[in-house]
């Protein structure tokens, strides 16, 4: 245990050194004499003469016990406030509003001494709801991880028996179910969206993007929508590519969409030529029926100069 010295009442700063107080007599070599087995009588015969009373000696000495049975009460007293914490967690099942936290404001003051502030409570009360949540919490975690952000029904039966059997079976499936949707929302922000958002020519985890469009298809759609927001140009193109083998018609829409960006410049790539050679591909291979957008790709690879913003391509 670390002593703060400075608290003691017979101790005081000389020139930045502690000392007996009223005298030139430093606390380092009276404890030092101390810890080399000195009584209070010894200290006495050898600093009388500069000023040393008993009374400041028995302090020094009595000060380390008295620091530790302060501790020990003030931890005794800080338990108490933490099970208090805890109970009312597990009472209210991790929710209140602001009158069932005045409510058990006022009860800790009255029940526990030493409280020093409003926040000193709150801080231990959200530490203690944060820990009732946390099994649930590491629930969820552990399910998503182990479905990869898609589960079918007996999946979700089984996690809501998990929950009840964890303590939680106040949580009702709806609640219990919107959370879980939040969880697949972030997996798959983080996955897709976020994990590469520092570098914006990073390759799109093309496998994770292909389980997404056969599990959530809109959610696919919204990201390539993103993406091309974005003008993030590789995860965009490869996007493109995965949902294009989709066959779905509103992929078209976006693959419109991005020609017309194309050619107003306002989507920037140098690989226009290239661009314009893969939408030739996805739409031989997976929507031949649509002659008139695959003659405007055609006419727009055999006049690039046409495309504005591109004058310097041939």
């Amino acid at each position: 245990m670390t002593i703060d010295w400075s608290q003691c009442p017979a101790v005081e700063s000389w020139y930045g050194e502690l000392v007996l107080r009223g005298t030139h007599v430093f606390l380092a070599v009276v404890l030092e004499n101390l810890g080399r087995g000195a009584t209070a009588d010894d200290i006495l015969k050898w600093f009388a003469r500069d000023g040393v009373t008993r009374e400041q000696v028995v302090a020094v000495i009595d000060f380390p016990a008295r620091i530790a049975a302060a501790t020990e009460e003030l931890d005794k007293q800080r338990n108490r406030r933490r099970h208090m914490c805890r109970e009312f967690v597990k009472k209210k099942q991790g929710r209140w509003d602001h009158s069932d936290w005045l409510a058990f404001l006022a009860e800790v003051r009255r029940t526990v001494s030493g409280t020093t502030s409003d926040g000193e409570v709150g801080l231990e009360l959200e530490a203690a709801r944060y820990e009732f949540w946390e099994a649930y919490n590491d629930l969820r975690s552990k399910f998503q991880k182990q479905k990869r952000g898609s589960w079918n029904h007996s999946d979700w039966l089984e996690f809501l028996a998990d929950v009840r059997k964890a303590g939680y079976g106040f949580l009702t499936d709806t609640e219990a179910g919107a959370d879980l949707e939040r969880d697949k929302t972030h997996y798959w922000n983080y996955w897709i969206r976020d994990v590469h958002a520092h570098d914006r020519q990073a390759s799109l985890n093309e496998k994770l993007f292909s389980e997404l469009v056969g599990i959530d298809f809109p959610r696919a759609i919204g990201f390539l929508d993103d993406f091309i927001n974005a003008n993030r140009y590789n995860h965009t193109m490869r996007a493109l590519e995965i949902l294009c083998a989709s066959g779905e018609m509103s992929v078209l829409d976006r693959l419109r969409t991005l020609l017309d960006r194309l050619e107003t410049g306002s989507f920037n790539t140098y690989r226009i030529g290239n661009d314009l050679d893969e939408f030739e591909q996805w739409l031989k291979k997976f929507y031949p029926n649509e002659l008139t957008l695959l003659e405007r790709v055609k006419r727009g690879r055999a006049n690039l100069r046409s495309f504005r913003g591109f004058v310097n391509l041939s």
